[in-house]
Order: C-alpha cells, then sequence, then structure tokens
C-alpha cells in the first residue's frame, strides 16, 4: 500500500477536514479525496462518514488506524536504519552490570563510540545473565563482577573497588567505628553487592530492612536517613563527598572489594575497532 496515501489517511483522521489535510499536506484537495476513495476500494470497506462537512472515521477506519500509523512508524525506522547504514554503522552489542555502566562505561561513552556511525545496544543485567547473553551469542562485549569459565571466551580483569558501609545521617558513635556484629542491632538496607555465601556468613543474623537486587537503587533510599547500606566506592564516594553519606568504619573485618572482568570472545577477529577500543581504554584505566 503506498505510505502517502497513509500519510493522507492518518492526517484526514486527525483534521476532519478535506481541506485541511489538503493544506497540511501540500496537496489539492482532489487528490486528497482520490487517495481516500482509492484505499476505500482496495480495502472493501468505507474508511470515512461525510457529516455536515467533516470526515468521520468508519469503525472499519478507527480499526485500521492503528496499523496504519504502525505502517508509518515502521517506514520512518527502516529510513533511518538505512541512513546509519549508508554511514558504514556497525551495531555495538554490550552486556553491562549496573555499576559498571552508571559509574564508569556512561561516563565515557560519549568519548568512546561515535554514535553518527554505530548503532548500539546496551543490556544491563547481573553478571550471571551478562555472561548468558554473550554465550548465547546475543552480546559482543561484557562487563560483569565474575569471570566467565566458557572455553571460546577470555575474560580481562579491569580493577576493583573497596565495599564502603555508610549512613544517611551522621552518627558520633558510628563514626567511632563498629563490629559487623553490631549491624545486627542497625538499621541496614541490603544492597545486593556481597556474594551470597559471604553475605549468608557474615550478615547471617542482621536484620534486613530492605533487600534491593539493583544496589544503586539504595543510594537515594538512604540519605538523610540513619539506615546503613553497602556500596562500591563509585556510588559511595561522590556522595561522600557531597555530604550527603557519612562512611562507618568497620573494626574487626574487611569485606571482599566489588571486582570488574571484560568478557570477549578470544578470537579478537570478531571484535570490531570500537569494541577494541573499549576493552583498551578500560585495560589502561585498570594500569593506571
Amino acid at each position: 500500500m503506498n505510505i502517502e496515501f497513509i500519510k493522507t489517511f492518518i492526517t484526514l483522521s486527525n483534521t476532519g477536514s478535506f481541506t485541511k489535510t489538503a493544506n497540511d499536506e501540500y496537496i489539492s484537495q482532489s487528490t486528497v479525496s482520490n487517495r481516500i476513495k482509492e484505499m476505500e476500494k482496495r480495502m472493501n470497506c468505507k474508511l470515512f462518514n461525510r457529516d455536515s462537512g467533516r470526515a468521520m472515521l468508519t469503525e472499519s477506519g478507527k480499526m485500521f488506524l492503528p496499523y496504519a500509523e504502525r505502517m508509518l512508524e515502521l517506514e520512518k525506522e527502516a529510513m533511518n536504519r538505512l541512513k546509519i547504514n549508508k554511514r558504514g554503522s556497525k551495531k555495538l552489542m554490550i552486556g553491562s552490570v549496573h555499576s559498571f555502566f552508571d559509574n564508569y562505561l556512561s561516563p565515557n561513552l560519549k568519548s568512546l563510540i561515535n554514535f553518527d556511525k554505530e548503532l548500539v545496544n546496551i543490556r544491563l543485567d547481573h553478571s550471571r545473565e551478562v555472561i548468558n547473553f554473550m554465550v548465547a551469542g546475543k552480546r559482543s562485549l561484557g562487563f560483569t563482577h565474575h569471570p566467565c569459565n566458557y572455553s571460546d571466551f577470555v575474560s580481562e580483569y579491569l580493577f576493583s573497588e573497596k565495599l564502603k558501609l555508610v549512613t544517611g545521617k551522621f552518627d558520633e558513635k558510628l563514626n567511632r567505628g563498629i563490629n559487623v556484629s553490631m549491624l545486627r542491632e542497625l538499621k541496614f538496607f541490603n544492597s545486593s553487592f556481597l556474594d551470597r555465601h559471604i553475605e549468608e556468613l557474615m550478615l547471617d543474623k542482621v536484620q534486613f530492612s530492605l533487600v534491593i537486587n539493583i544496589g544503586s537503587g539504595t543510594v537515594d533510599l538512604i540519605k538523610g536517613t540513619n539506615y546503613l547500606t553497602l556500596l562500591p566506592e563509585g556510588y559511595a564516594d561522590p556522595e561522600l563527598e557531597r555530604g550527603n553519606f557519612f562512611e562507618v568504619p568497620i573494626n574487626d573485618y574487611e569485606f571482599p572489594k566489588v571486582e570488574y572482568y571484560c568478557i570477549r570472545h578470544k578470537d579478537k577477529q570478531k571484535l570490531n575497532d570500537t569494541e577494541l577500543k573499549i576493552i583498551e581504554f578500560f585495560k589502561n584505566l585498570r594500569d593506571e
């Protein structure tokens, strides 16, 4: 079906006027009428009722409208893709854990990727899901907290960051430091940054006021409150500098650091120049 006819149909359904539709589309009124008649003939049903000079959609017209709008959207999407493709685009398929994306990947995307030439698809997930998508061939680059054990993939260690116990209100007692066992008596939000076995070992009897599977969700929740949570430096340090958080020293234990890995296929020929550039950037960041 002619896309220009579809556009005329949608415009007329919005304006209800053949004259205004003709003006809006810079065509004659007779062209509008002919296009609608041709569509009605092709579809073997009446699309508009003419009532007191106003064009009103029939039931068939109302039924067809969402399909017409979708056809127009698809045409626009196809044209945009073709334009980008002419510029030599390559689709980047990246998977990342939330904390790496928020604190490291996102702030550097504009300098690493030319969005005028490349289509980018980024999916945020937990490490296991990122790795599963890599193995399934649905991602070409992954950033995780854990290495991938599949033989076709390489896991490059990037860096690690300290987990900090923070609260949203200054407390002189807490400022002097606590033992891990004291967490049982305090209000604690579980940000899920600890591995399950460490959590079960060290926080076994802690009563969590909140458990959230995306740890960054605790950042805004504890501001201005006396709740505590564990956050990697990437989330904690900016809030500490702004005075929104206060660090609570732990006197008898140091929680394991949060590690970051870059997962890629072992055959570098399968990576494009931008993906190699991203890998090199974060390896250099590690070495600084």
